[in-house]
């Protein structure tokens, strides 16, 4: 079974990067930034270096295109370079199109094992593109049955695969002992019984080993019902914190509902923002595999109209809250202060209106005194976005790139990051807006359930394997 999907994700990989390049407007931006990351990362020192390159050489990979020789070429060009994260990519684009055993050749024993049985990236690639077989002998080579790691990093890069593969690994997995990593399949497939199922077949002394908060929960990540709630709980308490992660894995990205109840307690909150967001996805109004921008929006408005405690309570709890960051943005607060801002002033970028918008309010603190700084930063970007003046701020830039991206002018974009010095603000910047460019486009970042599963982790995919997810539409008591 795996080989045959195997077959087709081969096919897709030589044939996708052609086909972005055609259905997508902003591929040559997103190559083009790529390109600025890889050069610029560089200059950096290399603790700064380190961090960025492995989203870059993906999205090259994606939408240079490069196929055949020239993409081993450019793989074998980074594997040295220490990029983090790039063994993932490596690990999984060489199984994808020269076999395990060139992967585990290329990258050593060490790094490759971790790579497939440590990362969403390569636990996907090995069952896709060779056989569960491979990927569970890998995890035997541990030698450790507790191992936390594998269990996760198998579920999530299966999340969205189809229930014959995942079945595949679970019912290999039960077969051989390794309960957790079974028990972790199990719970994210579409098919309802398979969870309580399983659970039902295991032994009592083995329940404690896949009845944790983790596996009681996964379900959720594939829009299914909860099980009874767990011990010393209450069924109305684990209904709704189930609702709220159902809800929140909806949002692309990072999202702050799941940590702004678990800080303040406010479930009500959670939910009214949970269940707004899930509605908008619902009615297309969100794009599932969007940027975060539009469900932050949405779910933080939602928390302030509701008054009182609650809107007294999410301004302090972002500010706390470091998810979602982006270049010169420490926290969730000021990341949504940048939102807000970018919003406000849409009507005047559109020209819809000839009146610059007063400081909206919002969380981070950041818009009282750089306001003046965003309205004539829009104003220059309307009349000629490709001629903004940053005067070697760096945070201007960062402002104008902003206001330029939301225009959708892209080669403006382009040119103003390419115009910066090699910075790891320029080179956070340059990698930041080609992942966003992708969102717009093949989404070949995006990933079910990111938000709540990955946490920021990325998931470099090369099949075309993925199952047709359904929403839960059941209707909730508000």
């Amino acid at each position: 079974m795996s080989r045959l999907v195997a077959g087709a994700a081969l096919a897709a990989l030589m044939v996708a990067p052609a086909l972005a390049q055609e259905a997508c407007p902003a591929a040559g931006e997103i190559v083009e930034l790529s390109r600025l990351v890889l050069e610029k990362r560089t200059e950096l020192p290399p603790l700064q270096a380190r961090g960025f390159g492995a989203d870059a050489a993906y999205l090259t990979l994606r939408y240079a295109p490069l196929e055949g020789e020239a993409a081993r070429t450019f793989v074998n060009g980074l594997m040295g370079q220490d990029i983090r994260g790039f063994e993932d990519l490596a690990f999984a684009f060489l199984v994808a199109t020269e076999g395990m055993a060139p992967a585990y050749a290329a990258l050593g024993n060490d790094a490759a094992l971790e790579a497939q049985i440590g990362t969403p990236s390569g636990a996907r690639a090995t069952v896709v593109f060779d056989t569960p077989q491979s990927l569970l002998d890998g995890f035997a080579q541990l030698k450790d049955e507790g191992a936390k790691g594998p269990p996760r990093a198998i579920y999530a890069g299966l999340l969205d695969l189809p229930d014959e593969a995942k079945k595949a690994v679970a019912a290999l997995a039960e077969e051989r002992g390794h309960i957790a990593i079974a028990g972790a399949v199990y719970a994210t497939m579409q098919d309802k019984k398979a969870w309580p199922d399983y659970l039902a077949r295991m032994p009592s002394p083995d329940l404690a080993q896949v009845i944790g908060t983790m596996w009681q929960v996964l379900p959720a990540f594939v829009g299914n019902a909860p099980l009874p709630a767990p011990d010393a709980t209450s069924q109305k308490t684990w209904a709704d914190m189930y609702e709220v992660l159902m809800h929140a894995a909806l949002q692309p990205e990072a999202e702050f509902i799941n940590p702004y109840f678990n800080q303040t307690g406010l479930i009500d909150g959670a939910l009214t923002a949970g269940r707004a967001l899930r509605s908008a996805v619902e009615d297309g109004t969100i794009a599932r595999d969007g940027t975060m921008d539009a469900g932050w929006l949405l779910s933080y408005r939602a928390i302030l109209k509701m008054g009182d405690r609650f809107a007294e309570e999410i301004d302090p709890a972002l500010r706390g809250l470091n998810v979602g960051r982006r270049p010169l943005r420490q926290t969730a607060a000021e990341t949504m202060d940048w939102i807000i801002a970018v919003d406000a002033l849409m009507p005047y970028l559109r020209w819809e209106t000839e009146e610059l918008p007063a400081a909206p309010h919002a969380p981070g603190g950041t818009l009282e005194g750089e306001w003046p700084i965003w309205q004539e930063l829009a104003v220059a970007a309307r009349k000629a976005p490709a001629a903004i003046e940053i005067a070697g701020d760096e945070r201007r830039a960062a402002i104008a790139a902003e206001i330029i991206h939301a225009m959708g002018a892209n080669d403006a974009l382009r040119i103003l990051i390419a115009q910066m010095p090699p910075t790891i603000t320029s080179v956070g910047m340059a990698e930041d807006f080609a992942r966003r460019l992708d969102r717009r486009c093949a989404s070949y970042l995006w990933h079910p359930a990111e938000s709540v599963v990955l946490v920021g982790e990325p998931i470099y995919k090369f099949d075309g394997a993925s199952a047709d997810f359904t929403l839960d539409t059941t209707p909730r008591a508000p």
